[in-house]
C-alpha cells in the first residue's frame, strides 16, 4: 500500500515513520510519499528517515516530492500535516493577538481564527485534488485546527477524511493509569470538539448502560439514547432537542451559551448550528458524499459486551486528591475545579478557564511558543545537514516535548510535563490504529473527529466533533455516548459558531464574516477588536488577500 504524507518535510514526520518501521508487518505500506512546497526541509526529513530506516528489513521505500498531484495520485492513506505560512505565519499569530491584548495560540481563540482562515482554502484545494486523484483513499488530517481543517475537507471527501489529535487518547490514559484500570475492560465519555472536550465517565463492562438507567424499556426516552436517530420505520427518533431546536432561531450560539455567559457574534442562524433536530432518520451516513461516494457510516454503539458494570469510577477518582494531582491535568486544573467540573478537561481549556492568568504568563516569557519552535527547528534542521540526522532531530523533539505549554504548567506549579517514550504513541499512534482498522477490518475504538450524526445533541448532524469512535473497513462511526455536561455545551456551540463563520468567510470571500467570526469566539467577544484583529492580520499575510469587504 502506498501512503502520502502531505507536509512531509515537517519536524514530527520522524515519528510517523518510527511508527511505520515497529509496526510495518501490520500496516503492510510498501510506498511512502512525502510532498512539501520546501524543498530544504523536504531534503532533510528524507535525510533523517533514511538513518532511521537502515538496517530495517521491509522498510517503506521512500518517495520525495514537490509536486502536489505527483504525491496524491495513487495513494491508499493521506496524511495531512501542512501548516500555511510555516512557523513565521505561527509567530505572527502569536504577535498580532499578544499586542491587541489577547491570547494568539495557533489552535485557541485569535490566532486559531487567523490560521483557520489561512489554511481552511489550501486545505480544500487538497481535498479536490485526492477526491479527483485518488478517490478511494482514505484521509487522515493532523492539520491544525483540527476540527474546523477536516469539516473544511468533508465538503469533497466525505466520511473520507477523519480528524485526529493525541490530546483525548493521552488524557485517557493518564487518566486510566490513575484509576489503576485496564482500557480494555472499560468505556468512556468524552465528547466535545478538537482542543475542546471532556472525559467526564469512565464505565468498567459488564451491566447495564447508565444512559438508559433512569428510563423504562422500551419509553420514548430510552429509545433517545439507545437509538438517537430512529428506527425509520418509526418515522425517526425521539426529540430531545425541542421545537426550539427543530425550527432554529435567531441566536446562532442558542440560549445554553446565553447562559453559560459564552460571547455571540448574534445574527440568524443560517450557519445552522444547534438546530439539526432528529429529523434524518438514516443519517448523514445515508446520503451521498460530495465525491460521488457512498456515505458508508452511521452511528455505532460501543462493541459487543461493552454495558457498564458497577457505575462510573470517575467520581472515585475525583474524591482522591493525591490520585487526581498525580497526573498533568489533575496539577493543571486543580482537586477543586475538577470536582466542580464532574470531570476532566482537555489541557487546552486552560486558555478558557483562566485567559488572564495565562495571557500574563505567556507576556511575561521571553519569547512565544512560536518563536522558540521556529529557533529550534532552524538550527535542528540545519545540523542535519552536517552531523548525524537522526541524532539532531531527536535531541530536538526531546526538546520540544519537555517544554509544551510550559507557561501554563508554570502558572499552576503543574510541574514537569510527563514524557515517557514506553507510553502510548502520540499523533503517529493514533493515526497508524486508524489505518490499519481501515485498512484490514481490524475494529477498534479510538477518539477522532467526525461527522457529528446527533451524537452531541447540542451540535447539527454535520458539525465535526470529538468523540469515541468505531473505526472498521466501512470509515470511523461515532459511537453514542451519555450527554455532554451542561457546562461544556455552550462553549463548544460558541466555539463551533466561531469555525462556522470561517468557513462562510472562505465561501465568500467575505471581511464581514471573518469578523463575525472572531468576534463569536469566547476568547475574544467584541466586534470591535475582531475588526482590528481581522485587519491587522490581513496586513500580515497575504493569503488572506481573498478577505473583501462586505
Amino acid at each position: 500500500m502506498r501512503l502520502t504524507i502531505l507536509g512531509g518535510g515537517g519536524f514530527r514526520v520522524p515519528l510517523v515513520h518510527r511508527a511505520l518501521l515497529a509496526d510495518r508487518e501490520r500496516t503492510l505500506i510498501t510506498e511512502l510519499v512525502l510532498h512539501d512546497v520546501d524543498a530544504g526541509r523536504l531534503d532533510a526529513i528524507g535525510r533523517v528517515l533514511t538513518a532511521q530506516a537502515h538496517g530495517v528489513p521491509g522498510a517503506p521505500r521512500l518517495i520525495t516530492t514537490t509536486d502536489l498531484d505527483t504525491a496524491v495520485a495513487g495513494a491508499d492513506f493521506v496524511f495531512c500535516a501542512i501548516r500555511v505560512g510555516g512557523l513565521r505565519g505561527r509567530v505572527t499569530d502569536e504577535r498580532v493577538a499578544l499586542e491587541a491584548g489577547v491570547l494568539g495560540q495557533e489552535t485557541v481563540g485569535a490566532g486559531g481564527i487567523s490560521y483557520g482562515l489561512r489554511t481552511v482554502p489550501e486545505a480544500r484545494r487538497i481535498a479536490a485534488r485526492i477526491a479527483r486523484l485518488a478517490p478511494a483513499a482514505w484521509t487522515i488530517n493532523f492539520t491544525n485546527p483540527a476540527g474546523l481543517v477536516t469539516e473544511a475537507m468533508a465538503t469533497h471527501l466525505g466520511d473520507r477524511v477523519i480528524g485526529i489529535c493525541d490530546s483525548p487518547s493521552g488524557l485517557v490514559d493518564r487518566v486510566l493509569r490513575a484509576l489503576g484500570a485496564d482500557p480494555g475492560t472499560v468505556r468512556v465519555d468524552y465528547a466535545g470538539l478538537n482542543h475542546l472536550g471532556w472525559l467526564y465517565g469512565v464505565h468498567p463492562l459488564g451491566a447495564a448502560d447508565p444512559r438508559t438507567a433512569d428510563h423504562p424499556p422500551g419509553s420514548a426516552a430510552q429509545r433517545a439514547v439507545t437509538d438517537p436517530l430512529g428506527d425509520p420505520a418509526r418515522g425517526g427518533g425521539a426529540d430531545s432537542l425541542g421545537a426550539g431546536a427543530r425550527h432554529g432561531g435567531t441566536d446562532p450560539v442558542g440560549a445554553g451559551a446565553r447562559r453559560a455567559g459564552v460571547h455571540s457574534a448574534g445574527g440568524s442562524d443560517a450557519l445552522g448550528v444547534g438546530s439539526a433536530g432528529w429529523s434524518d432518520a438514516l443519517g448523514v451516513g445515508a446520503r451521498r458524499t460530495g465525491t460521488g461516494l457512498p456515505g458508508s457510516v452511521g452511528v455505532t454503539d460501543p462493541p459487543a459486551g461493552t454495558e457498564v458494570l458497577g457505575g462510573d469510577l470517575l467520581p472515585r477518582l475525583l474524591a482522591d486528591r493525591p490520585r487526581l494531582e498525580s497526573f498533568e491535568e489533575g496539577r493543571l486544573f486543580g482537586a477543586d475545579r475538577l470536582r466542580d467540573l464532574g470531570a476532566i478537561p482537555n489541557e487546552y481549556l486552560h486558555y478558557y478557564y483562566d485567559p488572564a492568568g495565562t495571557l500574563a504568563a505567556v507576556r511575561q516569557a521571553a519569547q512565544t511558543r512560536g518563536e522558540f519552535l521556529l529557533g529550534q527547528q532552524r538550527r535542528c534542521y540545519a545540523e542535519i545537514l552536517v552531523r548525524d540526522p537522526l541524532g539532531a532531530w531527536l535531541g530536538a523533539w526531546r526538546e520540544r516535548e519537555a517544554t509544551y505549554m510550559a507557561e501554563n504548567r508554570e502558572l499552576t506549579g503543574a510541574g514537569e510535563r510527563e514524557h515517557d517514550e514506553s507510553r502510548p504513541a502520540g499523533y503517529e499512534g493514533v493515526a497508524l490504529a486508524v489505518m490499519r482498522a481501515l485498512a484490514h477490518d481490524e475494529p477498534t475504538t479510538l477518539i477522532l473527529n467526525v461527522r457529528n450524526r446527533g451524537v452531541v445533541a447540542a451540535l447539527d448532524d454535520d458539525a465535526v466533533v470529538e468523540v469515541p469512535c468505531t473505526v472498521d473497513a466501512r470509515g470511523a462511526s461515532p459511537q453514542r455516548i451519555s450527554p455532554l455536561p451542561a457546562h461544556g455545551t455552550g462553549l463548544i456551540q460558541a466555539v463551533k459558531t466561531a469555525e462556522r463563520w470561517v468557513l462562510r468567510a472562505v465561501d465568500a470571500g467575505s471581511r464581514t464574516a471573518a469578523v463575525r467570526a472572531m468576534a463569536a469566539h469566547p476568547l475574544v467577544g467584541s466586534d470591535h477588536l475582531a475588526a482590528r484583529l481581522i485587519d491587522a492580520y490581513r496586513a500580515e499575510f497575504p493569503e488572506l488577500a481573498y478577505l473583501r469587504a462586505g
